[in-house]
């Protein structure tokens, strides 16, 4: 399980042995699988924008539709 900040009370740890690693992402079809990818690659470089995120040694799948919507974990 994965630490949670504690700052606001609100999060908790998200438990990453139920989402999909990054590498072993796939959908429904190639073009799916491909959109998803596109969408990973813009999520990494949104969190890489910020001062606060230096690197982003891991990610996770949750859940997605490509093009449309994807969950996104890191750390």
């Amino acid at each position: 399980m994965g630490k949670a900040s504690k700052k606001n009370g609100l999060a908790k740890p998200v438990e990453v042995a139920q989402l999909t690693p990054i590498e072993q992402m796939s959908g429904d079809s190639k073009k799916d699988t491909l959109l998803l990818k596109e969408m990973a690659g813009e999520a990494r470089e949104f969190l890489l924008s910020f001062k606060w995120c230096r690197n982003i040694r891991r990610s996770w799948f949750g859940w997605g539709v490509g093009g449309v919507c994807a969950v996104f974990s890191s750390k």
